[in-house]
């Protein structure tokens, strides 16, 4: 099964500054609005100029010789898929000197409702202490919206609007602003009072040239944050998210132990080794979130955090005689993470010794399951120490049941701790296989240890942790953390 790891590619060739055109030249750029979508490429006379835009983000300017210009823009499909991409765009554009054509794609990648809007700027001759500004809703949930650009902390007003009634689709067409510090906040059409995003202070660039994309928000907290900003400046783009958005964090307990933990999200300020009680009920000033008597298997729910650096401190639950462990973390605006604990605290221990590790989020795509698997197995680990110079863990992606005779692994030199990271899969029925295999005798068959089917759907978010039994011994099994895949054993049925 073949794995493709994604990167943000522009190839080779003039891009960025539109100041690069001479006087034969016309630019191109493209925007990945669809929420749903997978990454896109562009390709220009039939040359890939860029690839690997996820959703929000968009190119730099793409220069190449004026005249007529045949434009492509190409949606990934996961790799199985034949072919591997779907086309969105396929037309020839007559682009003269000078000419700047913006396409962006917008609209719902189910169903395949995606459109394509073109707009043509102007970059060139902006004036001193000047900044050209654009904005297009390219966000398909949302209805019509007003537009404000103020000064920093100013309420919106009718005197600082910008556009009123803006319909999905539709755009503004270009007008020249003063540059420096200023605000942008987007409500509902008709209702000031209903804010949707408030940028907060950001710096409007000096004869800099701005087109701004209002897009849907993927993430989990999109039911009380509707839209993000996304900045196509000519030389990238850029994310702007409301002021007040927050990072989503939540504990995971993979730790086989019969004991219970305890897990905090502190400021720094706290003392690091110190046990502390554990009472959602009261509030700490220093402590943001605290799950308590944490079982083997716990998953906790998300909580919204204020973006920062904190300690994360995980203890024993109930052991006075164990002392607490901390990790300093980063949570982001706008980012999911999944805090677990893994490995053993024995018996005779008299601190925290479990690890942590962080497990960052994915946005659901409607072309494709998404099936992560990450190793926390310590039994797994201890399978490989009768030879552990040849001996290596296998993970496996198949059809469901089938053998693995003949089968390469997907994976291989796993160790506690491995994460795949986001596979795209065509959604169907696997079977997903962690097996030991001696390399030194290549034609014995793979040890299995864990072998499940797995039926995963579009727009499926599956997050598999490798577990063991309590105590950190066999059998394994699978821990879903995110979307259920229905687990089986095989024979399944059809």
């Amino acid at each position: 099964m073949k794995r493709w790891i994604w990167m943000l590619l522009l190839v080779a060739g003039a891009v960025g500054c539109v100041s690069k055109q001479d006087a034969s030249s016309s630019a191109v750029r493209i925007l990945n609005a669809v929420p749903d979508g997978s990454r896109m490429s562009l390709i220009i006379n039939g040359a890939t100029r860029a690839s690997g835009y996820d959703f929000g983000w968009g190119t730099p300017w793409v220069v190449q010789a004026a005249g007529q210009t045949g434009v492509r823009i190409d949606e990934a499909l996961p790799p199985e898929a034949t072919p591997a991409y779907r086309t969105v765009h396929d037309a020839s554009h007559s682009l003269a000197v000078n000419d700047e054509l913006t396409l962006v794609v917008l609209g719902q990648a189910a169903g395949q409702a995606e459109e394509v809007v073109p707009i043509l700027t102007r970059t060139r001759g902006v004036p001193t202490g000047k900044t050209r500004l654009q904005f297009i809703h390219a966000s398909p949930g949302a209805g019509p919206v007003d537009v404000y650009l103020l000064a920093p902390g100013t309420l919106a007003n009718p005197s600082t609007q910008f556009t009123a009634g803006l319909a999905y689709k539709a755009y503004t067409p270009e007008a020249e602003v003063t540059s420096g510090n200023s605000q942008i906040i987007v409500t509902a059409a008709g209702q000031p009072q209903t804010v949707l995003l408030d940028s907060g202070s950001l710096y409007l660039p000096l004869e800099g040239s701005w087109l701004v994309a209002i897009v849907a928000n993927p993430g989990i907290d999109s039911a009380t944050r509707q839209i993000n900003l996304t900045v196509l400046s000519g030389s990238g783009s850029t994310q702007v998210l409301d002021k007040d958005a927050r990072a989503q964090a939540r504990f995971v307990n993979a730790s086989p132990g019969s004991y219970a933990i305890d897990s905090f999200i502190n400021a720094i300020a706290v003392d690091d080794s110190a046990r502390q009680a554990c009472d959602p009920s009261t509030v700490e000033a220093d402590t943001v979130v605290e799950e308590c008597a944490q079982p083997f298997g716990f998953i906790g729910s998300f909580h919204a955090v204020t973006p920062g650096v904190y300690d994360i401190k995980t203890q024993k639950a109930a052991d006075a005689a164990v002392s607490a462990r901390t990790l300093s973390g980063t949570l982001v605006a706008g980012a999911t993470s999944s805090f677990v604990t893994d490995g053993l605290i024995a018996d005779t221990d008299t601190a925290t010794t479990t690890g942590l590790q962080t497990l960052t989020g994915t946005r659901r795509t409607a072309t494709a399951a998404q099936l992560r698997v990450v190793d926390f197995s310590l039994a797994a680990s201890a399978t490989l120490e009768g030879d552990p110079a040849t001996d290596r863990l296998e993970l496996y992606i198949t059809p469901a049941c089938a053998s693995l005779d003949g089968e390469a692994p997907d994976f291989y030199n796993l160790v506690f701790g491995s994460d795949i990271g986001f596979q795209p899969l065509l959604p169907g029925d696997y079977q997903v296989t962690l097996a030991r295999s001696d390399t030194a005798a290549p034609t014995a068959p793979p040890v299995v240890l864990l072998s499940k089917r797995m039926t995963l759907a579009a727009s499926g978010i599956y997050t598999e942790l490798i577990t063991d039994s309590l105590g950190g011994a066999l059998p394994l099994a699978f821990m879903s953390i995110d979307d259920n895949p229905g687990l089986q054993d095989c024979p399944a049925p059809p």
